[in-house]
């Protein structure tokens, strides 16, 4: 949870030597917060707590509340220490990292690091890879297992997809022997030879009829 989720990154309008000189603060409080031994005994009072749910907008108290809990010197201390961590964040451009600060991490974790401050600091020769080497190896073997995966779950739908197609084959073959497609050309001879021998009928009746009214018609005299 932090002070100041909405604070926009400056990833992209600062060179990476810059950013990194601003990483490096960020850790460098970070890392003297994590060593504080009477802070982290302080966390765990219940009066901090309370101040600490105050303070991150998980519960807020009334002025009053607020103003008996600062008569509190070990809550005066915690906030001491916090405001440490909130101006170097505030610095930064970024927001507080204050899980980072009550679980005693001495270093901003390489995700939230590169999120605000932009991948290509790992390029820079300043860039920290004593602290960061293992984050940044598990980071890189994360992505590759990710395309990995993504790999092998397109190729599954490509072979999928190819046996789908390969079992509707037998059907096609199967509909095509069961119901013979008749040959467009042989189909036109057939209809003309039936023309044709019923016009051959019809000129046959016209003439026997033709034959018989003649020999019917009464002759001249």
């Amino acid at each position: 949870m932090s002070w100041s989720d909405n604070r926009s990154s400056n990833k992209n309008s600062e060179p990476p030597k810059k950013r990194l000189e601003k990483l490096s603060v960020v850790n460098g409080v970070l890392k003297k917060l994590s060593e504080d031994d009477d802070l982290h005994d302080d966390l765990k009072l219940k009066n901090v707590q309370v101040a600490i749910n105050h303070w991150t907008g998980v519960k807020r108290l009334n002025a009053q509340d607020v103003t008996k809990l600062f008569e509190n010197r070990r809550v005066v201390y915690v906030y001491q220490r916090v405001q440490m961590i909130q101006h170097a964040c505030l610095t930064a451009g970024i927001p507080v990292p204050f899980d980072h600060f009550v679980n005693k991490k001495d270093h901003l974790n390489f995700k939230v690091a590169i999120k605000y401050f932009g991948f290509d600091i790992i390029e820079d020769f300043d860039f920290p890879k004593d602290i960061y080497k293992q984050e940044v190896a598990d980071y890189l073997n994360e992505i590759k297992i990710k395309e990995t995966n993504i790999n092998t779950n397109s190729k599954s739908e490509n072979t999928s997809s190819n046996n789908e197609n390969s079992d509707l084959k037998p059907q096609t073959q199967s509909s095509v022997i069961d119901k013979p497609t008749e040959n467009p050309e042989k189909v036109g001879v057939n209809w003309w030879i039936i023309i044709y021998n019923s016009s051959l009928q019809i000129l046959f009746g016209l003439l026997v009829s033709f034959i018989i009214l003649y020999f019917n018609l009464p002759k001249r005299l």
